[in-house]
């Protein structure tokens, strides 16, 4: 997490996301760091407040979590 703050940081970003995915039980975790608003936006359950996210489901970055990060960033739908 620190890593990934300073990352944030030193390129001055709103927001940075790793995502690791595990394809063989089409699962993902979301490291998430940044600004608090996007970051509490954040809609999926988290596995470590305000860091790390569960996201079931979710292993494909183009077709699942671009359009979660965007409509994140609108404050758009949330996942239930």
């Amino acid at each position: 997490s620190e890593a990934l703050e300073n990352f944030v940081a030193r390129e001055n970003l709103d927001f940075a996301c790793v995502l690791i995915t595990d394809i063989n039980h089409h699962n993902s975790l979301l490291l998430a760091k940044g600004d608090d608003e996007f970051i509490n936006n954040i809609s999926y359950p988290s596995v470590q407040k305000g860091l790390i996210y569960d996201l079931k489901g979710i292993v494909s970055r183009k077709k699942q979590l671009i359009p979660f990060i965007t409509a994140t960033l609108k404050g758009g739908p949330r996942v239930n």
